[in-house]
């Protein structure tokens, strides 16, 4: 098996994360909250414009309280969103559903 000059130092499959995520940057962020055991578990949810079934959801951390929960949501999810007025939104209509 030959070894490429990039063996000790790392190749291009190591940046391949950083590219795959590049969306994130232009992603609608929202909130999931959860109970679970008694604890309310808060996940972000980073929702691709284009192409909504595109996803990732991280948690974040659980809380006492769902209104301790919800406050903490709307706070990251200011904090993380790349525009703070919230003008990025998910394009519902490239699911392309029909009624028929």
């Amino acid at each position: 098996m030959e070894e490429t000059k990039y063996s000790e130092l790392g190749g291009n499959e190591d940046l391949k994360l950083l590219a795959d995520d590049f969306w994130l940057h232009n992603a609608q962020v929202s909130y999931r909250i959860v109970l679970k055991k008694g604890r309310w578990h808060l996940s972000i949810l980073f929702i691709h414009q284009d192409k909504p079934l595109v996803l990732r959801i991280r948690a974040i951390a659980d809380y006492a309280s769902e209104a301790q929960a919800r406050l903490y949501a709307q706070i990251f999810q200011r904090g993380i969103q790349r525009d703070a007025r919230g003008t990025f939104k998910t394009n519902y209509d490239a699911f392309n559903f029909f009624s028929n």
